[in-house]
């Protein structure tokens, strides 16, 4: 047993060093290949190898290995490595809110200070205010199932039967085929609900016998974030410091043309969210409909999603208020269409602006590929993501045609 704790125990250095000496050996083959080809070929037809360069991908190669073995070999480094990377992003979304703070004359320490006690607040008051409701409104949906998925078969069973005085050609296909849909619709939800039932409880239970790790991650990423916020300016030298300085230039006006983007897209799209959900939810609530705080925050939290987040929290809002009667139907349909106005054509505009300046259809596409390829999470960040590569295409046209154009300048002056 000893041996085997021992074999694994130099396993990870051993791999380490085979991959190292394979790709030493690598090199090495390659640039004496390169030096003795070139000793056959006319002076301008040789192959130039940038030492300097060879020796900074090597570095970088080296680096890459050792970290992910590290990683492997120490799974609390990844957790570490999360934890900063979750304290940046929120150092990032939470630094406008202490520059401001610190333009009016408080230290950034302070005002770091204060943001946490207005987020303990904010969480505290939906705490007492919110949650409670939202938890029973979450309980009395999961028991109501049943019921409410009866009462859409009785409306769909009367929808059906109002329309088979309609005879048309292929009109028995339509409705068998509308028959197929329904089942397979509510089959399908039912399912999606006991299956998300299940994960939510293993997820609580984990969540319940993990407390102490959880609530010391949470307290991890509170300090770094504070950090990252108290000693900003610091970071951002560092990290310009490393950045040759040849590019330095072109990197400081990418970061600030994403910065815009990114900054403007959050604040926009979480501000927009807010009004939304709140506006849905308050509505919900005087038209006396159920799970109405529970529809907001869904509708809340879709509305991040443009386009089609929207329609994601229509949906329930609409199909509750049917339950209740055609007339609050629509009435949310109504309301759907005036908010969803306000939102794209007054609220949106002077919020969000044209910083993303992407086209409706390349924004709807990001969305598809995304949420394709990641699923919700995807679809939250296409957007952003989309608009940052659109910068670096135009930022890659532009330094392209300045050096075309000194080209060409260099070539009259010769």
């Amino acid at each position: 047993m000893n041996e085997l704790i021992r074999l694994d125990g130099i396993k990870a250095p051993l791999q380490l060093v085979s991959w190292l000496a394979i790709l030493t050996f690598a090199l090495v083959a390659i640039y004496y290949l390169v030096n003795i080809g070139n000793r056959y070929l006319e002076r301008s037809k040789r192959l130039v190898v940038d030492t300097k360069l060879v020796k900074k991908v090597l570095i970088g190669l080296l680096s890459l290995i050792i970290v992910v073995v590290l990683l492997r070999k120490y799974p609390i480094l990844g957790r570490v490595l999360a934890a900063a990377f979750i304290a940046a992003i929120l150092a990032y979304i939470i630094n406008p809110l202490v520059d401001k703070l610190e333009r009016r004359g408080i230290q950034r320490a302070l005002g770091v200070g204060i943001v946490y006690l207005s987020i303990i607040l904010i969480i505290s008051v939906l705490m007492v205010a919110v949650i409670p409701r939202t938890a029973q409104e979450l309980k009395k949906l999961a028991s109501s199932l049943p019921s409410i998925i009866e009462s859409f078969s009785v409306l769909f069973t009367d929808f059906m039967e109002g329309t088979s005085d309609f005879n048309f050609p292929g009109a028995e296909q339509v409705r068998t085929a509308i028959n197929d849909s329904y089942k397979a619709t509510t089959e399908g939800l039912t399912t999606w609900v006991t299956t998300s039932a299940s994960k939510i409880t293993l997820l609580l239970t984990h969540f319940v016998q993990n407390m102490a790790s959880v609530m010391l991650t949470l307290v991890l990423i509170m300090i770094m974030t504070f950090y990252f916020l108290v000693d900003r300016k610091t970071y951002v030298n560092k990290i310009k410091s490393i950045i040759p300085d040849s590019i330095n230039e072109d990197i400081s006006i990418l970061a600030g043309r994403v910065n815009i983007v990114l900054t403007e897209f959050i604040r926009g799209r979480f501000i927009l969210a807010v009004f939304v959900g709140v506006f849905t939810a308050i509505l919900l609530l005087i038209l006396r409909i159920d799970f109405a705080l529970v529809i907001g925050i869904i509708t809340l939290i879709a509305d991040i999603i443009p386009y089609i987040g929207p329609l994601l929290g229509f949906v329930p809002a609409f199909l509750f208020a049917l339950i209740e009667s055609p007339i609050k139907a629509l009435i949310v349909a109504i309301f759907y269409v005036l908010i969803q106005w306000a939102e794209n054509n007054v609220l949106a505009p002077k919020i969000i602006g044209d910083s993303m300046g992407l086209n409706p259809l390349f924004i709807f596409l990001a969305i598809i590929i995304g949420g394709g390829i990641f699923g919700v999470w995807g679809m939250v960040v296409s957007v952003p993501l989309a608009a940052v590569g659109l910068i670096l295409i135009d930022f890659a046209r532009e330094k392209y045609k300045k050096h075309q154009e000194q080209n060409k300048k260099e070539g009259t002056k010769v």
